[in-house]
């Protein structure tokens, strides 16, 4: 699909098994790595075709036994105050406490 595309060099990092299994999946299939990559990003953007009416929220946090005192309503408020106010400043409209931040 993309051999004649300009190709963009780009560092990730992934767990550790990750990492082996797609190794694995490559030596298998004798195809590189990067290929094997190329293809899980191609496969993934196959699956979700751009929705321009989606409207991007936090996900739930998992659970790792973590404590961090966040609440996941607040900081989904904050989050989306935010948005608002940097689309705001992008069409010029400067939002309250927002003079000075330029």
């Amino acid at each position: 699909m993309w051999q004649f595309a300009i190709m963009v060099k780009t560092q990730i990092q992934i767990p550790e098994p990750l990492y082996i299994e797609a190794k694995r999946v490559a030596k298998e299939r004798e195809m590189s790595f990067a290929e094997v990559v190329r293809r899980g990003i191609e496969y993934i953007i196959a699956r979700y075709p751009p929705n321009p009416d989606a409207q991007w929220c936090l996900p739930e946090p998992r659970d790792f036994g973590i404590r961090h005192g966040f609440d996941h309503a607040r900081l989904q408020d904050h989050i989306d105050s935010d948005n608002d106010a940097y689309l705001l400043r992008k069409i010029g409209i400067d939002t309250p406490g927002e003079e000075d931040a330029n």
